[in-house]
């Protein structure tokens, strides 16, 4: 992870290789929101990037990413990437992750101040809630591929889940990087009671976690079965932080956790490989590429939109997890939170809190206007010289 780059990136002689996706509907909107606090936050705290705009997927293909496309994100420091097609057949996200070899997701859930009201669960439960799952998404059940022993018959069907050492132990290793950037805390989520799988990838993890950790003594790590951990993180979910667990566990889990924030789709992720790692919104494909406000409709509570937030947040991420530049991501995530205190927008009007924004005290802005807001939250925050712990405003 980041803390492998050399300090001497981020220069003006050696800027930071940001390869940049846009993507499609929405997506270069809100991408370019996003380039645009980065660079604000560049000329602040010295920090330079060179972003290279790329197409996303290929004139003939929109579900491939085109081959020049995959060489520049893996010559780039990291990838920023926009929301892009409308449904799975159509997304060019598996062939990107296919591309670049990525194998590990985190998804942050962070409930803040300005989100508690949106949360179903009571301010008393969700508040203060912050955990990052990293999930592995390389292999598991998912994604399907047949088998040769499969057939066409109606009477049966099999699906095959299947780890090996090499792939437990690749996302145990971004699993404790990520500890070691928060408390130490990681829950592994597995089924090993009922699943030969999942207790062989309990056993290799805690084996690696033994090995890797063993002079460690901050790093904290213990098991939770799937079904317990549904029932617990949503009874308190401020008693986890770091969660792993496999594909198919994780493809369940990252939505689970996600609506203790709200309806509205406001997730960042990130996407790792052995040499790169790829930054943006949570929905990589589906309607929230393109939402009803690109028509003049404004949206109310609902979780097919397209937004800043998400993009913003993921540029934090990248900040944090690739480029090792942590003070920065913190600004950014404290402006965003100053940001949503007084703004709303079309795409996602609950920003701002909806009982706010329906009594007329939110200004409702679109993309751009958010993206000003938050360049003027930055402007405050420099001359007050206004900065943040990572545990109170990071993820």
């Amino acid at each position: 992870m980041a803390t492998q780059l050399k300090k001497e990136k981020g220069t003006a002689e050696r800027p930071y290789k940001i390869a940049v996706l846009t993507g499609d509907g929405a997506g270069p909107a809100v991408t370019e929101v996003a380039i645009s606090v980065l660079e604000s936050v560049g000329s602040f705290a010295d920090i330079h990037f060179d972003f290279q705009r790329l197409p996303y997927a290929s004139d003939d293909d929109s579900s491939t990413v085109a081959p020049e496309t995959i060489a520049a994100c893996k010559a780039a420091d990291a990838v920023l990437r926009g929301p892009q097609g409308k449904t799975r057949s159509d997304s060019a996200h598996d062939s990107l992750r296919a591309g670049l070899g990525l194998f590990a997701q985190l998804r942050p859930v962070t409930v803040t101040e300005q989100l508690v009201g949106q949360s179903p669960l009571r301010p008393d439960i969700v508040t203060g809630t912050d955990l990052l799952v990293v999930r592995e998404v390389s292999s598991g059940a998912l994604p399907y591929s047949p088998t040769p022993e499969e057939d066409d018959s109606d009477e049966s069907a099999s699906s095959v889940m299947s780890y090996d050492t090499a792939a437990v132990e690749r996302i145990a290793q971004v699993a404790l990087s990520a500890a070691a950037l928060r408390s130490g805390r990681v829950t592994n989520v597995d089924k090993a009671d009922a699943m030969k799988v999942s207790a062989f990838w309990r056993r290799k993890l805690h084996a690696y976690f033994k090995k890797a950790a063993k002079n460690r003594p901050e790093i904290l790590l213990h098991d939770l079965y799937v079904d317990d951990f549904c029932r617990e993180v949503v009874l308190r979910p401020r008693a986890f932080d770091v969660v792993v667990t496999s594909n198919l566990f994780g493809d369940l889990l990252c939505e689970t956790v996600a609506a203790l924030s709200g309806p509205q789709r406001l997730s960042p992720s990130a996407w790792f490989g052995e040499d790169v790692a790829v930054f943006g919104p949570a929905d990589v494909y589906n309607l929230s590429a393109y939402p009803e406000s690109t028509m003049d409709k404004t949206i109310r509570n609902s979780s097919l939109v397209a937004n800043p937030v998400s993009t913003i947040r993921a540029a934090a991420m990248m900040l944090r997890y690739a480029l090792a530049e942590p003070a920065a991501a913190n600004i950014i995530q404290q402006s965003l939170a100053r940001t949503m205190d007084v703004v709303s927008t079309n795409d996602a009007p609950a920003y701002a809190g909806m009982q706010a924004m329906l009594a007329g005290n939110a200004p409702l802005v679109d993309a751009a206007g958010f993206g000003e807001a938050m360049l003027s939250s930055l402007d405050v925050m420099y001359a007050l010289e206004v900065v943040c712990a990572p545990e109170e405003c990071g993820e």
